[in-house]
């Protein structure tokens, strides 16, 4: 979530980066993203949905500058990987819309470059999963991180 004063200077691009210099330098050298999270209430957990509230703002991750335009601005970002846990199964989670998959393949992938490679690796039902199930859901995500 961001602060009152971070929201007060989210549109001012001369200053909305205060206090997040780091996470940002980090975001716009980088050349791939990866986000691994566990599903909580269909959604991930809060502390990485108020990181890409304070992250993904105007001047780093679009261009705001004519709103009817609005543009992304991570064009260096040419693979985006998303590891990621439910508590349930599949279905329910098609049923709910599941947003996890949606933030990973559509959201993220709206700010990076054109033609970005974008991996989703979902393991559904994580509660029940035992080593049989786990094994090739983590082989998958040793190959496809090996890629990287």
């Amino acid at each position: 979530m961001l602060s009152a004063e971070a929201r007060r200077r989210y549109h001012d691009t001369s200053r909305n980066r205060l206090g997040l210099e780091g996470p940002i330098e980090r975001l716009l050298w980088a050349e791939a993203l990866v986000v691994q999270f566990p599903t909580w209430c269909f959604g991930p957990p809060a502390a990485l949905d108020s990181f890409f509230d304070r992250v993904l703002m105007p001047g780093v991750a679009f261009d705001l500058s004519d709103p009817a335009r609005v543009r992304p601005l991570l064009s260096d970002i040419r693979s985006i990987t998303g590891i990621v846990t439910y508590g349930r199964d599949r279905l329910t989670a098609l049923w709910m819309g599941d947003p996890p998959r949606k933030i990973v393949t559509r959201y993220l992938r709206w700010f990076a470059a054109p033609g970005v490679r974008v991996r989703y690796l979902p393991l559904y039902h994580m509660n029940t999963a035992d080593a049989a199930r786990r094994q090739p859901f983590l082989a998958r995500v040793r190959d496809e991180l090996a890629r990287l």
